[in-house]
């Protein structure tokens, strides 16, 4: 090469012969490699970046000397190693560099040594003879970017400003004691190594979960008193790089999980919603603000009260609404609406108390069949609950309607509907007593699960003159007692547990016997199985019948009785030391006892005794 030659990008100037023979498929085979000849006092003139892939053989002038045969080499490829670009056609020659650019130095076959200290191997060259044994350092870093993204995180090897020498380095991953077959992806812990010579740096480092942004404006809607957790969070989408991310959201609150203010007009009240992602090991939560509606409950209808009246009486009537069954714990206040199924009806007088306990109303002008309807409501002052209402619907007759008070019932669950004959009340029309009988306008009562409110019709026996009357009272059924006891074996030895004695409601007295049946301590507490049996100590069990109608039922015994008493001993004859044991009838569990000699006894009738003390 006769001037300055100029290479960048990908070149490859390689596999070129000088000598040898074509062959039949016109390539030279033999020779002496020849590709570029630099003539002394000539450069390799690197323009832009040479890359990975590009060689270049190189043969230097005899009068080359020891000059460098590049230019640009320090600006474009720093950190690079010269043998990966350039390769000598003569043998014995290798490219190194010097400084900033390349010579063609004669070949030195290493004999390296590594050293390792922290994430760094450091390498030199064993063999005395040589003169330039440093090889340089590799270092192995962590990424930087250390927050999880769904990409993998890879370590990277820092050579020596391009002076290594010591060889391929290839990184290990590891989590914990498990080696990965790449780079990690996931969040989590990890160790990068590189070993050479059996010198190994490490580096560990961190992928942080990720924290997902936040898209869109939270909405959602409930009703007073309903569990956050319930409530549908709507219009919020956590992102990763505008990617979605699986996972749901909730409502929180630092002071109630339910929704505790009713929102009117339009209005909202803000809460917290807290996002929990699906893949909780890359992700973590996050949260947004959240403009809640808050509804008030449902109020719903007491029920309709149907009342009668003959249509030629205009006296003052009074009814008292029965507001059991509204809400505990809440202010209410109350109106009344009235219509009219006919234009002609006069109510003459029309008060509801403001305190909701009493209707009066006097009705003229009506015909038989024609209804007046009262709609009481009940409001709640804090808007909890919507208007609770009770329909009293008062029908024309041509009959008299005595008032009715019937009497609230209080009974014990008997198995069986509590009988029409259970109810009782008074009827009177002007004063005077009106005779009759009392029945359930729907389904008796019969469990526990059926108190509350029903209401019950009063027909009298002379129906000609008289309407039948509705009133409603409040049945209060109780939890009946179960009768009978467990079956259970008695020990009659020690060293014997509960799990001997065999609990059990099959073949007891118990009724009900489908239930839970355990030994309790005094608190109440099941006692295991294992439990040692204790002598002359009474146990406690507890039986909790499957049926709701019953309250759970207990009862003691003793399982390990030892009575008192003497053990008796009759000495053989001549009075010797040994001597026969024998037991009172019904004693168990005998000592033996050592008697001492009785040197005056020679008969057979005494009898010696000591006291049982088991």
């Amino acid at each position: 090469m006769n001037g300055d030659f100029y290479v960048s990008g990908s070149i490859q100037i390689k596999d070129n012969v000088k000598g040898g023979t074509k062959n039949e498929n016109g390539k030279y085979t033999g020779g002496t490699a020849n590709n570029v000849y630099i003539l002394a006092h000539n450069v390799i003139c690197i323009g832009t970046a040479l890359t990975d892939g590009a060689e270049i053989g190189v043969t230097l002038d005899s009068n080359f000397g020891e000059s460098t045969f590049t230019s640009g080499w320090g600006n474009t490829m720093s950190g690079k190693t010269p043998a990966d670009y350039f390769t000598s056609d003569v043998d014995g020659y290798e490219a190194k560099l010097y400084d900033t650019e390349l010579k063609l130095v004669s070949t030195h076959v290493h004999s390296w040594t590594y050293t390792a200290d922290g994430a760094t191997i450091t390498a030199k060259c064993g063999d005395n003879s040589c003169t330039s044994k440093d090889g340089g350092s590799v270092t192995i870093k962590a990424p930087a970017a250390l927050t999880y993204d769904g990409t993998t995180k890879a370590a990277t090897v820092d050579k020596d400003t391009g002076n290594w020498q010591g060889g391929k380095v290839n990184i290990v991953y590891k989590q914990g004691d498990k080696v990965l077959t790449g780079a990690p992806v996931n969040a989590g812990t990890y160790t990068a190594s590189i070993t050479l010579g059996g010198a190994t740096a490490s580096v560990e480092y961190t992928i942080a979960k990720a924290t997902p942004t936040v898209s869109g404006s939270g909405t959602a809607s409930g009703t007073y008193g309903q569990k956050l957790s319930e409530v549908t969070v709507n219009d919020l989408t956590a992102k990763l790089n505008n990617e979605t991310v699986a996972g749901s959201w909730a409502l929180t609150d630092n002071t109630s999980d339910t929704l505790d203010t009713v929102t009117l007009n339009g209005s909202t009240t803000e809460y917290t919603a807290v996002f929990t992602p699906t893949d909780t090991d890359n992700y973590n939560s996050t949260t947004a603000k959240v403009a809640v509606t808050v509804n008030p409950k449902a109020g719903g209808s007491l029920g309709t009260v149907n009342l009668t009246q003959k249509f030629t009486d205009t006296a003052e009537k009074t009814y008292t609404p029965n507001w059991a069954g509204l809400p505990a714990g809440e202010r209410w206040s109350y109106v009344s609406d009235m219509t009219t199924s006919n234009g002609g009806i006069t109510l003459n007088k029309n008060d509801f108390d403001a305190d909701g306990k009493k209707l009066i109303y006097s009705i003229s002008g009506g015909q038989v069949n024609d209804t007046v309807t009262f709609t009481l409501k009940a409001f709640c002052a804090d808007n909890h609950y919507e208007p609770v209402t009770i329909t009293v619907v008062v029908k024309l007759t041509d009959k008299d309607t005595p008032t009715v008070k019937a009497n609230n019932i209080n009974v014990t669950y008997t198995g069986a509907d509590i009988p029409a004959s259970a109810i009782t009340g008074t009827a009177t029309f002007d004063n005077a007593s009106v005779a009759g009988t009392w029945s359930w306008k729907s389904t008796a009562p019969k469990n526990v699960a059926d108190s509350g409110n029903h209401t019950v019709v009063f027909t009298p026996a002379d129906s000609a003159n008289y309407s039948s009357v509705e009133a409603i009272i409040t049945v209060t059924i109780a939890k009946a007692t179960p009768t009978g006891e467990p079956k259970y074996t008695k020990i009659t030895a020690g060293g014997k547990t509960l799990a001997d004695a065999g609990l059990t409601v099959t073949g007891s007295t118990l009724n009900p016997n489908a239930g839970d049946l355990v030994w309790v301590d005094g608190a109440g507490n099941a006692l295991p199985g294992t439990t040692v049996v204790e002598k002359n100590t009474t146990y406690k069990w507890r039986f909790t019948p499957n049926d709701a109608n019953y309250e759970a039922l207990t009862g003691s015994v003793e399982l390990y009785h030892v009575s008192g008493g003497y053990y008796y001993y009759t000495p053989a004859a001549g009075g010797t030391t040994d001597a026969k044991k024998s037991s009172r009838t019904g004693d168990a569990g005998l000592l033996v006892y050592g008697l001492t000699a009785l040197s005056s006894y020679t008969g057979t009738a005494l009898v010696l005794r000591r006291k049982r003390e088991d």
